[in-house]
């Protein structure tokens, strides 16, 4: 599934058993019954989980573009098109952090959502997570996720259930990883545009 972090539906993607997802627009929305669809220019979380809402779960960050050709996906070393996007640990860490550490509608009157962060500035700390040096916080996180997904376990970070489906399990464990990168000084971690959306300065283009 996907969402923007701004309305309490999200859209339905449909993922394949290597970890590759497609969202395709318009799709069908969760809950319906009227259709989700993407706006171009717009960040989208990306969440593979099993039916029941629980683990494991492949999590990523998609920019959508105007095209196939300018919709991007995180990548190890660097951003990749939406289509050849796949979901591992360290796309899984950032797309939980910008979760986390936004806010959504309904719960906080929509003053945040997933536009407010530079889809660069994410790229460039998963690409930091990947390459290293990283700090303690940064590799708890990395190795929690492996392991909780290892043990099927949903990532979703208390107390942050999705406007969507306010029965998800949440992860406090995971919740606890997030706040101490937070707190760990490292200046590559990314932050919401102060000003929101429009401050935002060099972003892709859709």
């Amino acid at each position: 599934m996907f969402s923007c972090g701004c309305f309490p539906q999200a859209g339905i993607a449909l993922t394949d058993a290597g970890g590759h997802w497609s969202a395709v627009s318009p799709t069908q929305a969760t809950p319906g019954p009227s259709p989700y669809v993407l706006v171009a220019g717009r960040n989208y979380i990306v969440i593979a989980e099993p039916s029941g809402g629980a683990g494991p779960q492949g999590w990523t960050l998609l920019f959508a573009g105007k095209t196939p050709a300018t919709s991007l996906g995180l990548g190890d070393s660097n951003s990749v098109l939406a289509s050849a996007s796949m979901s591992d640990n360290y796309t899984t860490a950032a797309a939980l952090y910008v979760y986390k550490k936004s806010s959504q509608c309904l719960n906080h009157n929509c003053e945040t959502a997933f536009d407010d962060w530079n889809f660069n500035a994410v790229q460039a700390w998963v690409t930091h997570l990947t390459t290293g040096p990283i700090n303690f916080a940064e590799t708890a996180l990395l190795n929690d996720i492996a392991a909780q997904s290892l043990a099927g376990l949903s990532l979703f970070p208390s107390p942050k259930e999705p406007t969507w489906n306010p029965t998800q399990p949440l992860n406090t464990l995971i919740t606890s990883d997030i706040n101490a990168v937070a707190g760990s000084g490292d200046l590559s971690i990314p932050t919401p545009c102060p000003l929101g959306p429009a401050s935002c300065t060099g972003t892709p283009t859709p």
